[in-house]
């Protein structure tokens, strides 16, 4: 605003200059009656043009001058309602934090008297700065502020775990899309199974090889000797005995069921590492809501992998009952 008022002083320094500037001229109306005795008239008209430049060089100069004194109160004026408007959130958080200061020293209050440990209360202080008793405003500062440092950080590995396990679920689900296509094509066509389904074997090499073997729990290679037990059977379905066949089958079947026992574990140890309980510390609504959320993305991941069981099962009868039929042809 010093911009401003400087600004302001100026412009009543020119406008008393004007002022100045006519009482001079109504002084002097008729320039050329005192001049016509002692100078020629083409000096007086010459002097008259020059006073009339001057003048209206002299308001051009004023008017540009007004012309920046105007943009230097619009400025002052938009910086003014910016410093309002930021005194005016700075007073909302200040709020914010306030709110949330209180709700603190309530849960404080309210927390009970075996959480607090063993105290002595000191009768005879000693002189100086040691024997003074520390204030007990300073002190609840610093432990509101603790636990409020503690809160942030458990949020914050909270929020990173759930990110991590939204990826796992979503790396997880396009592995078992994938899966499911290739059983599709497999149980379509067994003769010609190499030749369709080598780039589908590729991706999910490389989507197991990508999570990792902790994750998938070696599914896919399971998937693989399945595929090539199934490959092994359609040429040799008119040549092998009976008995092999059933041994075959025998072996198909212990594999899968091993497979299902390695996703089940993996999952139960995903599930292990996602269902810790809640602390006492985030007992709170924002915390409940994100705890409810990770909770129903849970649920729709059992979901999927009870539909990829269902899936896998069909598949099961679906080989045992090619391979029977073989078997009769």
């Amino acid at each position: 605003m010093q911009h401003g008022t400087d600004g302001f002083g100026e412009l009543f320094h020119l406008f008393a200059k004007m002022n100045a500037t006519h009482k001079l001229c109504d002084q002097n109306p008729n320039p050329l009656n005192d001049l016509s005795v002692s100078a020629p008239w083409w000096m007086v008209k010459d002097e008259n043009r020059e006073q009339e430049q001057s003048d209206r060089e002299q308001l051009k100069e004023m008017d540009e001058h007004m012309a920046r004194l105007q943009d230097m109160l619009k400025y002052e004026r938009a910086k003014s309602s910016r410093l309002q408007l930021r005194c005016n959130q700075q007073e909302a958080e200040l709020r914010r934090r306030e709110q949330h200061s209180n709700r603190l020293k309530e849960r404080l209050s309210q927390l009970p008297d075996r959480h607090k440990g063993p105290s002595l209360e000191v009768l005879n202080y000693l002189p100086g700065r040691r024997g003074k008793r520390e204030d007990p405003i300073k002190s609840f500062r610093s432990t509101a502020k603790q636990e409020e440092t503690t809160l942030r950080l458990m949020l914050e590995r909270r929020e990173a775990e759930l990110r991590e396990a939204m990826k796992l679920r979503h790396s997880l689900t396009t592995l078992l899309h994938a899966l499911r296509v290739n059983m599709e094509h497999t149980l379509s066509d067994v003769v010609n199974f190499q030749d369709k389904v080598q780039t589908e074997d590729m991706l999910l090499d490389q989507a197991e090889v990508a999570l990792g073997d902790h994750v998938t729990g070696g599914v896919v290679q399971s998937w693989r000797q399945v595929q090539r037990r199934l490959c092994d059977l359609v040429p040799e379905g008119h040549s092998g005995a009976g008995t092999d066949r059933d041994k075959l089958l025998a072996q198909l079947e212990s594999e899968l069921k091993e497979s299902q026992q390695l996703v089940r574990l993996q999952q139960q140890l995903l599930q292990d590492s996602l269902a810790s309980p809640v602390p006492a510390e985030l007992d709170d609504s924002y915390y409940l809501e994100e705890w409810e959320r990770l909770q129903m993305h849970w649920a729709e991941l059992n979901h999927q992998r009870k539909t990829f069981e269902r899936e896998r099962q069909s598949f099961t009868d679906a080989a045992i009952r090619l391979s029977h039929e073989i078997h009769r042809g």
